[in-house]
């Protein structure tokens, strides 16, 4: 017989559920390692995937998107470490810095916009007193806010030389002049719906008539989210594996100088 006791008892445990669900996504730190001392301020806390060939490399940081870091970000940074790359997935809402939801506002992202490019500055320090590392070969690749932010902080680190932006978010990179931007790979689903087409193309122009090198790829059908194996109604396995492919060649021909 149906219990209406029961039946409020469970719409408060699934409430419950979903507060659990959004504090572990927004307001706890991702399950990543403390990489930094702790005098550095804001910490860099990682995943550091290296080469198993003794060696110095180029680097790569890998900036997750507004949910945190997803096991696609992981994957990449395995096979980049397989293609002569020092690769780390950053969680830059980590430190004391802290994340926003999806859709956050232009106002609430300026204000974390500082803490946020600091953790992606303290983390290319890191990497440079790493004995592996090329210190003035580094490239970012970002997916969806990482995307943007990715191609934001590009502006402000000269050891940077690469960008690597998968569905990006263009709304921090309102925040800064692109004179000294590193050049950018764009690669986007025509079905979009969480980052519309017409803004990456938008932002794209404005990057080529500024004299910028910029390229965009545009996957038919793909949708936000395209690589993310986990994701069922997302995943595009032939999108993701052509991203994967250009994000090697991009990163190659701007980090790997010799």
């Amino acid at each position: 017989m149906f219990n209406k006791h029961s039946s409020q008892s469970s719409k408060r445990f699934c409430i419950y559920l979903m507060f659990l669900f959004c504090l572990t996504w927004f307001i706890l730190p991702a399950c990543t390692s403390r990489l930094t001392a702790p005098d550095v301020k804001p910490s860099v806390y990682g995943e550091l995937y290296k080469p198993k060939t003794p060696g110095v490399y180029p680097a790569v940081i890998l900036l997750h998107g507004s949910i945190g870091v997803m096991p696609a970000n992981q994957h990449l940074a395995r096979v980049l470490s397989k293609h002569g790359y020092v690769s780390i997935v950053l969680d830059y809402y980590a430190g004391k810095v802290g994340g926003l939801p999806p859709r956050s506002s232009f106002r609430g992202q300026a204000k974390k916009f500082k803490g946020w490019s600091d953790n992606v500055k303290n983390c290319v320090k890191y990497l440079q007193t790493l004995p592996e590392v090329e210190k003035d070969n580094i490239g970012l690749v970002g997916f969806s806010r990482g995307g943007g932010l990715a191609i934001a902080v590009s502006t402000q680190i000269p050891s940077v030389k690469a960008v690597v932006a998968y569905y990006p978010a263009p709304t921090l990179t309102w925040l800064v002049s692109t004179k000294d931007l590193s050049p950018v790979l764009m690669l986007h689903g025509s079905a979009d719906k969480a980052v519309p087409l017409h803004r990456v193309k938008r932002l794209y122009d404005n990057l080529f008539l500024s004299g910028k090198i910029v390229e965009l790829k545009i996957y038919k059908r793909a949708g936000h989210g395209f690589e993310r194996f986990t994701k069922e109604r997302q995943y595009s396995p032939l999108a993701a594996k052509d991203a994967k492919n250009r994000t090697i060649k991009f990163l190659d021909k701007y980090l790997k100088t010799s």
